[in-house]
C-alpha cells in the first residue's frame, strides 16, 4: 500500500467524521441519557465519608455558529493523524497475514501425474512433476495447467521443462526449468530484460538469419515491444536488408526474447 493510498484512506475516514458532525449540528441537540458529575463534597451524616453524586441530563447545547465551525475544523484535523495511524497499523497487519495466507496454486484436472510425450525424455517425468510443484508455489501462479519438455530447447542429457500457469486474471504463461533450477527448489521469478537489452538481443538474432548481416538497417519508428508475465518480451521491428539476390528489401521481424533462453525470431517480407 502506497503513501497515497494511506492518505486516501485517511481522507475517507475524515469525510465520515464531517458527515457525523454535520448530522449532530443539524439536529441542534446533544442529548445524554445519563450523565454523572461527581463532586467532592462535605462528608454526609454517618460514620463513613462518601462523595456526593449529582445526576444531570443535558437537553441542549447552545453554540454560536463560529464556535461550531471551529469545533468541526478541530474535529477534522484531529481525525487525520488518527486515520493515518490506523491505516499504517492495518497495512502492517494485512502484510503479515497476507504473506502467511498465500496458498499453492491448484492443478488443472489431468495435469498430474506429470506426463512427457517425447519418448526420449520420458525418464525425466519425476523431474517434470517437481518443476510443476515448485512453480505452483509462485505467487503469480493461480493454476498450473500443464507441463512438458521443450523439444526445441532441450538437448540430450540436458532437458528444459516448461510449466504453463494461469495468473489470477486467467492469462496463461510459461516458465522454463532446467535440472539445476529444479535442484534449487525455488519458483523462478520472472524478470524481463531492459528495453535496450531486448532490442540488442533481437537485432543480433535477426542478423544471424540474414544472408548479408551487414546490410541490416532498422527503420526509425517501426519498433514495438511488450513484456510477458513469464519474464520474456515480444518485440517487433521493421528493417531493410539485402535478400539472397543482393537486392534491398523491407522486412518485419518478430522476436521472443528472454534473459535465460535464446531469442526466437520470425522474419517476413513486408
Amino acid at each position: 500500500m502506497s503513501i497515497m493510498e494511506l492518505l486516501q484512506i485517511g481522507g475517507a475516514i475524515a469525510a465520515v467524521g464531517i458527515v457525523v458532525a454535520a448530522g449532530l449540528i443539524k439536529g441542534k441537540r446533544f442529548e445524554a441519557k445519563q450523565a454523572e458529575i461527581r463532586m467532592e463534597g462535605q462528608p454526609s451524616q454517618g460514620t463513613e465519608s462518601r462523595p456526593e453524586v449529582t445526576r444531570v441530563v443535558v437537553t441542549d447545547i447552545n453554540m454560536s455558529l463560529d464556535s461550531m465551525v471551529i469545533f468541526m475544523i478541530k474535529w477534522v484535523i484531529a481525525s487525520i493523524p488518527a486515520a493515518i495511524i490506523l491505516s499504517i497499523l492495518m497495512f502492517i497487519i494485512l502484510s503479515a497475514f497476507g504473506g502467511m495466507a498465500h496458498a499453492d496454486a491448484v492443478f488443472e484436472d489431468g495435469a498430474l501425474p506429470a506426463k512427457i510425450y517425447i519418448k526420449k525424455y520420458e525418464q525425466y517425468e519425476p523431474e517434470l512433476e517437481k518443476a510443476m510443484r515448485i512453480q505452483a508455489k509462485s505467487p503469480r501462479c493461480a493454476k498450473v495447467s500443464m507441463g512438458d519438455v521443450s523439444n526445441s530447447k532441450s538437448k540430450p542429457g540436458a532437458p528444459v521443462f516448461f510449466v504453463t500457469c494461469e495468473d489470477r486474471s486467467g492469462t496463461p504463461f510459461n516458465t522454463w526449468y532446467t535440472l539445476s533450477d529444479i535442484e534449487n527448489a525455488a519458483p523462478k521469478v520472472a524478470k524481463n530484460l531492459t528495453a535496450d537489452q531486448v532490442r540488442e538481443k533481437c537485432i543480433s538474432a535477426i542478423k544471424e538469419k540474414l544472408n548479408q548481416p551487414g546490410s541490416f538497417s532498422p527503420h526509425m519508428l517501426d519498433y514495438a515491444a511488450q513484456d510477458l508475465p513469464n519474464g520474456r518480451t515480444r518485440a517487433r521491428i521493421g528493417f531493410t536488408a539485402s535478400n539472397a539476390l543482393g537486392k534491398e528489401q523491407d522486412f518485419a521481424a518478430s522476436c521472443l526474447v528472454g534473459p535465460d533462453l535464446p531469442a526466437e525470431v520470425t522474419i517476413a517480407e513486408k
